[in-house]
């Protein structure tokens, strides 16, 4: 596991920790898979993408359950968070998640977004391997 890696599971970790406040049933659970070479730039992405994520699904989907899995797919890093609060119909892209998108579009990732009433959300966010040194 290389330090940057190394370095932002233990940040995330740590965000987690301190974003989910006690006084909110929330169980929070990082899962990796495997060691990823990350840069600074892909850490840095993926670091703001999971606080946004957390605030989301504290401040907006009551849920009470969120996984978040960090993993190599593809050439790509790959996060993907799921949670078990109330869902929508139709996702309308406020400020996080906008600019979720527009930080990982400028290096070369995506976002993709589903959510269904009652089924909570998965975001799900690439970044390719080479884009962050």
């Amino acid at each position: 596991m290389n330090r940057i890696w190394c370095g932002l599971f233990i940040m995330i970790t740590e965000l987690v920790r301190v974003y989910v406040p006690a006084t909110v049933p929330m169980l929070a659970e990082l899962r990796s898979a495997g060691s990823l070479g990350t840069g600074p730039t892909i850490a840095h992405a993926v670091l703001r993408c999971v606080q946004e994520i957390v605030t989301n699904a504290i401040r907006h989907a009551n849920a009470s359950n969120l996984w978040i899995e960090l993993a190599q797919r593809n050439g790509c890093v790959e996060l993907q968070a799921t949670d078990d609060g109330r869902g929508t119909e139709s996702v309308r892209p406020g400020h996080g998640l906008a600019g979720m998108r527009e930080r990982l579009e400028l290096i070369g990732g995506r976002l993709a977004v589903q959510s269904s009433p009652g089924h909570g959300f998965t975001l799900t966010a690439s970044l390719p391997l080479g884009g962050g040194s």
